[in-house]
């Protein structure tokens, strides 16, 4: 009786594997294949323009008594840092666009959202950390859907 039922569960088990289908897979981390740091056109006009912002550059920072650029707004100058530089989207009427930024302190303690200064701050948007095993960091991601400027903001966690 225990062989009529091994061999059932083969018989199923081999008509399983027959009948799934078979074809070429593509695996992407997200929409818009996110593998590098950048700016990635996801929906709407087509048309923008995406500069990088050297820290120094960045609106709404201050200048700590070690020398560090911080951005303002937060409880203690310092409490949270600039990780690498910012962009600024210009010409973007509608849609979406993910923007990554490289996170190289991600898992070392440190966390980190991406910001957007909003002319009198820095406000924490929605943000994705991926670390994708090809590359020697993590990328922080967000949803942009009109014009400013954004940075990675980082703190210890």
């Amino acid at each position: 009786m225990k062989r009529f039922y091994v061999s059932l569960l083969t018989f199923f088990f081999v008509i399983a594997v027959l009948f799934t289908s078979s074809g070429r897979v593509e695996a992407n981390a997200l929409p818009g294949s996110l593998v590098a740091a950048g700016i990635t056109w996801v929906s709407g006009d087509e048309t923008y323009t995406s500069n990088t912002i050297s820290v120094v550059n960045l609106p709404g920072t201050t200048t700590i008594k070690s020398g560090m650029i911080v951005p303002v707004g937060f409880t203690n100058n310092g409490e949270k840092q600039f990780e690498g530089e910012g962009y600024q989207i210009s010409s973007f009427d509608s849609g979406k666009l993910i923007a990554c930024f490289p996170f190289r302190a991600f898992n070392r303690g440190w966390n980190g959202k991406v910001a957007e200064w909003t002319g009198t701050q820095w406000k924490l948007m929605r943000t994705l950390v991926i670390s994708p095993v090809e590359t020697g960091y993590s990328l922080a991601c967000t949803t942009i859907t009109h014009n400013g400027v954004y940075a990675l903001l980082k703190w210890i966690g």
